[in-house]
Protein backbone atom coordinates (compact mmCIF):
# COMPACT_ATOMS: atom_id res chain seq x y z
CA UNK A 1 0.00 0.00 0.00
CA UNK A 2 1.46 3.52 -0.52
CA UNK A 3 -0.92 6.45 0.01
CA UNK A 4 -2.43 9.64 -1.55
CA UNK A 5 -1.89 13.36 -2.01
CA UNK A 6 -4.39 14.32 0.83
CA UNK A 7 -3.20 12.34 3.78
CA UNK A 8 -0.77 13.62 6.99
CA UNK A 9 2.15 11.41 6.01
CA UNK A 10 2.23 12.81 2.26
CA UNK A 11 2.05 16.27 3.45
CA UNK A 12 4.56 15.30 6.34
CA UNK A 13 7.12 14.07 3.45
CA UNK A 14 6.78 17.00 1.02
CA UNK A 15 8.21 19.31 4.13
CA UNK A 16 11.06 17.49 4.56
CA UNK A 17 11.22 17.44 0.05
CA UNK A 18 10.19 14.45 -0.51
CA UNK A 19 7.88 13.79 -3.29
CA UNK A 20 5.17 10.98 -3.10
CA UNK A 21 4.97 9.06 -6.54
CA UNK A 22 2.18 7.21 -6.13
CA UNK A 23 0.07 10.64 -4.98
CA UNK A 24 -1.71 10.74 -8.16
CA UNK A 25 -3.40 7.17 -7.55
CA UNK A 26 -5.99 8.44 -5.31
CA UNK A 27 -9.53 7.55 -6.55
CA UNK A 28 -12.15 8.89 -3.88
CA UNK A 29 -14.68 6.51 -3.20
CA UNK A 30 -18.05 8.00 -3.24
CA UNK A 31 -19.91 8.79 -0.26
CA UNK A 32 -16.92 8.23 1.85
CA UNK A 33 -16.05 10.68 4.77
CA UNK A 34 -11.94 11.45 3.76
CA UNK A 35 -11.26 10.22 6.66
CA UNK A 36 -12.41 6.33 6.34
CA UNK A 37 -11.94 6.16 2.33
CA UNK A 38 -9.62 3.46 2.36
CA UNK A 39 -8.74 4.54 -1.47
CA UNK A 40 -6.20 7.18 -0.17
CA UNK A 41 -3.98 4.32 0.75
CA UNK A 42 -3.83 2.37 -2.75
CA UNK A 43 -2.49 -0.89 -2.87
CA UNK A 44 0.11 -0.77 -5.60
CA UNK A 45 2.31 -3.74 -7.37
CA UNK A 46 6.09 -3.75 -7.66
CA UNK A 47 5.85 -3.72 -11.35
CA UNK A 48 4.05 -0.19 -10.39
CA UNK A 49 7.54 0.48 -8.47
CA UNK A 50 9.72 -0.12 -11.08
CA UNK A 51 7.48 2.08 -13.23
CA UNK A 52 7.82 4.70 -10.65
CA UNK A 53 11.86 4.81 -10.58
CA UNK A 54 11.91 5.96 -7.12
CA UNK A 55 14.90 7.93 -5.50
CA UNK A 56 13.93 6.70 -1.90
CA UNK A 57 11.59 4.01 -0.53
CA UNK A 58 10.26 4.10 3.19
CA UNK A 59 8.75 0.88 4.18
CA UNK A 60 6.79 1.97 7.65
CA UNK A 61 6.04 -0.81 10.10
CA UNK A 62 2.87 0.54 10.57
CA UNK A 63 0.01 0.24 9.79
CA UNK A 64 1.27 -2.12 7.10
CA UNK A 65 3.82 -4.20 9.05
CA UNK A 66 6.32 -3.89 6.37
CA UNK A 67 9.80 -5.84 7.65
CA UNK A 68 13.16 -6.55 6.82
CA UNK A 69 12.22 -9.21 4.09
CA UNK A 70 10.34 -6.38 2.30
CA UNK A 71 13.44 -4.56 2.46
CA UNK A 72 15.10 -7.16 0.51
CA UNK A 73 12.46 -7.42 -1.67
CA UNK A 74 12.29 -3.96 -2.81
CA UNK A 75 16.12 -3.85 -2.77
CA UNK A 76 16.39 -6.42 -5.62
CA UNK A 77 13.88 -3.86 -8.36
CA UNK A 78 15.63 -2.26 -11.04
CA UNK A 79 15.05 1.04 -8.87
CA UNK A 80 17.45 4.27 -8.21
CA UNK A 81 16.32 2.94 -4.33
CA UNK A 82 17.60 -0.33 -4.66
CA UNK A 83 20.64 0.68 -6.73
CA UNK A 84 21.81 3.60 -4.36
CA UNK A 85 20.52 1.43 -0.92
CA UNK A 86 18.20 4.19 -0.08
CA UNK A 87 15.36 1.48 0.90
CA UNK A 88 14.41 2.34 4.93
CA UNK A 89 12.50 0.10 6.99
CA UNK A 90 11.41 3.22 9.25
CA UNK A 91 9.07 3.21 12.45
CA UNK A 92 5.73 3.78 10.68
CA UNK A 93 4.42 6.00 13.54
CA UNK A 94 6.83 8.72 12.86
CA UNK A 95 4.76 8.95 9.39
CA UNK A 96 1.02 8.33 11.04
CA UNK A 97 1.06 9.74 14.61
CA UNK A 98 0.60 13.71 14.48
CA UNK A 99 0.92 16.05 17.15
CA UNK A 100 4.00 15.46 19.66
CA UNK A 101 5.84 12.85 17.51
CA UNK A 102 5.89 15.33 15.20
CA UNK A 103 9.58 16.93 15.30
CA UNK A 104 10.78 13.74 15.83
CA UNK A 105 9.48 13.08 12.40
CA UNK A 106 11.01 15.77 10.75
CA UNK A 107 14.04 15.53 12.18
CA UNK A 108 14.32 11.96 11.68
CA UNK A 109 12.87 12.45 8.25
CA UNK A 110 15.22 15.23 7.27
CA UNK A 111 17.79 13.40 8.08
CA UNK A 112 17.52 10.77 5.44
CA UNK A 113 16.63 13.20 3.33
CA UNK A 114 20.27 14.72 3.82
CA UNK A 115 21.53 11.65 3.39
CA UNK A 116 20.08 11.10 -0.11
CA UNK A 117 21.49 14.35 -1.34
CA UNK A 118 25.17 13.49 -0.21
CA UNK A 119 25.17 10.33 -1.83
CA UNK A 120 22.96 11.27 -4.87
CA UNK A 121 25.09 10.75 -8.31
CA UNK A 122 23.69 14.63 -9.03
CA UNK A 123 24.73 15.99 -5.73
CA UNK A 124 27.36 18.69 -5.85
Amino acid sequence: ATLSHDTYTHDLLQVVGAQNVFAHRYQPTPHQQPWQDMARYPVVTLEEVIQAQPQMVFLPTYPYPFTQEDVVVYSSLPIPAAQSQQIYLIDGTLLTYHGTRMAKALNHLSALMCFNERTSPNYE
